[in-house]
């Protein structure tokens, strides 16, 4: 469990991640603290979803932790009855590995897609979750109506942590405090 032992922020909506994600890591850093983040998708490279302090993950690091858990990929191909794991999991996998060995105190965690069923959402104790904003996005998986995409972008609200959005339509803020 490489996700364990981390003060998590996590941020989901439908526009505004990747900065938000970034602001807060530069927030974290300049507070002195040790801060890993993952966001998706990139822009050139893979190397550039994780990111401890000011630096990217190095090619080699990148290469090396994929190796390590190769043989466990493997495996999930031939046995699990969910297929293997994708490469977006994958890719989070290695970030969570990433931040345990640079011993990162704070991880800011950017969903790939939606909230509930994303594969970051098995973190189960963030300290802050954020949602941007609630729009019509992947509504061939997240659904077709506002509410449907907002439920499933709420998933990432947890117990006893705190939440910010920067919602501004009454009934997606009403529907969001019902979840807090």
């Amino acid at each position: 469990h490489p996700e364990r032992g981390f003060n998590y922020i996590h941020v989901t909506g439908t526009a505004g991640k990747g900065s938000v994600t970034n602001l807060l890591h530069e927030i974290l850093l300049a507070d002195g603290k040790r801060v890993g983040s993952f966001t998706s998708p990139t822009v050139t490279s893979l190397i550039e979803a994780i990111r401890v302090n000011n630096l990217f993950i190095a090619p080699d690091e990148f290469a090396n932790l994929l190796t390590s858990i190769k043989p466990l990929i493997d495996e999930a191909y031939r046995n699990s009855p969910y297929g293997g794991p994708s490469a977006f999991e994958i890719q989070l996998a290695l970030g969570f590995l990433y931040f345990k060995k640079m011993k990162c105190e704070w991880v800011v965690l950017e969903v790939g897609m939606g909230g509930a069923y994303d594969a970051t959402n098995v973190i189960s104790d963030p300290k802050v979750t954020v949602i941007t904003n609630i729009d019509y996005d992947h509504t061939n998986l997240l659904g077709k109506k506002l509410t449907d995409i907002a439920r499933v972008k709420a998933g990432v609200i947890k117990k006893e942590c705190h939440f910010f959005t920067s919602e501004q339509r009454p009934s997606l803020l009403k529907f969001l405090r019902s979840q807090c």
